[in-house]
């Protein structure tokens, strides 16, 4: 459970989305500080389809994955 949907959240429909398959895989670059954020999107249980492949971590670099850096 989230606790904070936000307004477009709260307009999903969050069962028919699948608890078993990955949002996203994070992996840690070797000798540094930094990790890897590969972000998958939504399975959609009842279209059988990936679903919000965009998201908020990769808006501004408009990469995927995003390298994110610990300061």
């Amino acid at each position: 459970n989230t606790n904070d949907l936000g307004a477009g959240g709260m307009r999903m429909s969050w069962d028919d989305y699948s608890k078993d398959q990955p949002i996203a895989t994070i992996k840690k670059i070797v000798n540094n500080y930094n990790i890897e954020f590969l972000w998958i999107g939504f399975y959609n249980k009842k279209t059988k389809i990936l679903e919000f492949e965009k998201c908020e971590f990769n808006l501004q670099s408009n990469t995927n994955p995003v390298i994110l850096q610990k300061i």
